[in-house]
């Protein structure tokens, strides 16, 4: 936030991102002649000594956050930051605004980062993250404009994150998944019918219309389909239960082993197809002679 400390103190505990039970630790330069890495180092110190059930929040200010970029000692203010339940940054500039975002997502390289925004002083931050959300009010709609996504109101962004987030996440998963499966089971049959009956002469396995009408016609209609009208499960368990939000956090949906099954099922499911087209091919017709593969 841009506004001094005091007041952003105030808006902190009125939306419940500090709370007075919390023990507080200021970087602010109030004390003389203390520098960010000593204040950094007095942070760590009291955050490491204080009682495990200890819930901690952190203040800094806009000259600090400057000596830490000039100072190339982001990550060590992240690794502390990450010791604390709740973060503020006061006076910040919007340049610094994106500054943080960017030693965010330079520490933690596995996470994504969301960063939302409702005035143009926020567009860096928005610009810089993962994800960016625009909030259209009263401060404009510059945020809103740059955005990769624009809501009316804050609460909005609850639903935003864990129905539409969480099934975007899922749906592109899978239709990732489905892209790398189709084009698999549709190049593999040539492959082994190459290998298995026409020993690499370079007969062809498709009609040309049936390989060009493949992607264009019978394998888009299923995952278009699936992308109107497939529901895992009913909003309001989604809202309820954040739990269900982890497939995206620990990429259930995307990662090594299920490419690796999806890419082994079409490679089977392709051996399978060209075996049974080829044992067609060596069946004989009604007068004795052989069908032959376009008989």
């Amino acid at each position: 936030t841009g506004d001094k400390v005091e007041t952003a103190l105030n808006v902190a505990y009125s939306c419940n991102l500090m709370d007075k039970d919390m023990k507080i630790h200021m970087i602010t330069g109030q004390i003389p002649n203390e520098t960010v890495k000593e204040a950094m180092r007095r942070v760590r110190h009291n955050i490491l000594n204080s009682p495990k059930e200890t819930h901690h929040g952190l203040v800094i200010t806009s000259g600090q956050i400057s000596e830490i970029s000039s100072g190339n000692i982001g990550p060590q203010f992240i690794d502390l930051a990450l010791m604390c339940d709740s973060v503020m940054c006061a006076r910040v500039s919007p340049k610094q605004k994106g500054e943080i975002v960017g030693f965010v997502m330079q520490t933690l390289p596995n996470m994504r980062c969301l960063a939302i925004g409702d005035g143009a002083n926020d567009v860096s931050m928005i610009m810089k993250a993962h994800v960016g959300v625009g909030i259209k009010g009263v401060e404009g709609a510059e945020a809103a404009r740059v955005a990769d996504f624009s809501i009316g109101e804050f609460q909005v962004l609850k639903r935003l994150m864990f129905v539409v987030g969480r099934d975007s996440y899922r749906k592109n998963s899978i239709l990732t998944l489905y892209n790398f499966y189709k084009n698999i089971l549709l190049c593999m049959p040539q492959f082994w019918y190459a290998v298995v009956y026409s020993n690499f002469s370079g007969v062809t396995f498709y009609d040309s219309y049936l390989f060009q009408l493949c992607n264009i016609f019978y394998t888009s209609l299923p995952i278009i389909l699936y992308a109107l009208w497939d529901v895992e499960l009913p909003e309001f368990q989604l809202m309820s239960d954040p739990s269900l939000y982890k497939i995206s956090t620990k990429n259930l949906y995307f990662n090594i082993s299920s490419f690796t099954m999806w890419a082994a099922i079409a490679a089977v499911q392709s051996f399978i197809i060209a075996v049974l087209c080829g044992i067609i091919e060596l069946a004989p017709s009604f007068d004795g002679d052989f069908l032959g593969f376009w008989g």
